[in-house]
């Protein structure tokens, strides 16, 4: 799909057919019918924002964002609903779709916005945004010693988070875990871990990395910016340079930077993995 011009623009309820095809992609399939009624009350709130990526008379993405208010967290908007078409991914525009949530919050003097869990569906470095967003959430409860409500009040910010200590295998491993579809198939020669039967990390046993390092699949796009975001803890070195990957030293990780980037990953190795099963599927009938 073609995004050049795609504009972010205030939903409308004559967008419901297009919205109700890419909810089918984010797991909820609906009728245009259900999804325009949704609309229609949703539009009518002013506590709700709902904005569409257009391009002519199709969209290449939705997202909806609330302001909502709770005893643990106090105001705050939470990004409800994120998808960005399978066709148009990796071409910025999850990216256009989260500022413009970013830009309501401010707009409404909100100063956190959390992310609903398993309520995206994007490309690329807005997948890194929201893996942060989930981190930071997640350092915030574990501040709290786990009471309340997960991301109330936890302010977006990219600040780099390092650490002299560093995390363990341990640490590294129940993190791993955590994530869906996770499996730990270490051996006695090297740490690894896959997901949808394909490669998420491992050690970095090469002899151009750092003792102590792991390597971890992510995109182009994905290793510049997280590179840049935490300069210290990763680094490339020309045996990986050609590969989809990036080398982490675990000396130089916490908790929450380890989580962003693991998150990361995943998401770039279940889009792989998803990408690539339709093929097998044709194949097979052929």
């Amino acid at each position: 799909m073609d995004t050049t011009g795609t504009e972010v623009r205030r939903a409308r309820v004559g967008d419901a057919a297009e919205m109700a095809r890419l909810a089918g992609q984010l797991g909820y399939p609906m009728s245009a019918a259900e999804m325009g009624r949704r609309l229609e009350v949703l539009l009518a709130s002013e506590r709700h924002c709902l904005a569409v990526a257009a391009y002519a008379k199709r969209l290449s993405g939705w997202m909806h964002v609330e302001h909502r208010f709770s005893l643990e967290g106090g105001d705050r908007a939470e990004l409800m609903g994120l998808v960005v078409d399978a066709a148009a991914r990796r071409r910025g525009v999850g990216r256009a779709l989260v500022d413009a949530a970013e830009r309501w919050a401010l707009s409404r003097e909100l100063s956190s916005l959390t992310v609903r869990s398993n309520a995206v569906r994007l490309e690329g470095a807005s997948v890194l945004r929201v893996a942060r967003l989930r981190a930071q959430q997640d350092a915030a409860r574990l501040h709290a010693g786990g009471h309340g409500e997960v991301g109330g009040g936890t302010t977006v910010t990219t600040g780099k988070a390092r650490s002299r200590s560093g995390v363990s295998v341990a640490t590294l491993r129940k993190l791993a875990l955590e994530l869906p579809d996770v499996v730990d198939v270490t051996t006695a020669r090297r740490i690894a871990f896959r997901t949808n039967g394909r490669m998420l990390l491992c050690s970095a046993i090469h002899k151009s990395a750092e003792p102590g390092s792991i390597v971890l699949r992510v995109s182009a796009g994905q290793r510049s910016e997280l590179m840049a975001e935490y300069p210290e803890a990763l680094y490339l070195p020309p045996h990986y340079a050609s590969s989809s990957a990036v080398v982490a030293r675990l000396s130089r990780l916490d908790r929450r930077s380890l989580r962003a980037i693991l998150s990361a990953a995943w998401a770039f190795v279940t889009q792989q993995a998803a990408a690539r099963k339709p093929r097998r599927l044709r194949a097979r009938k052929r």
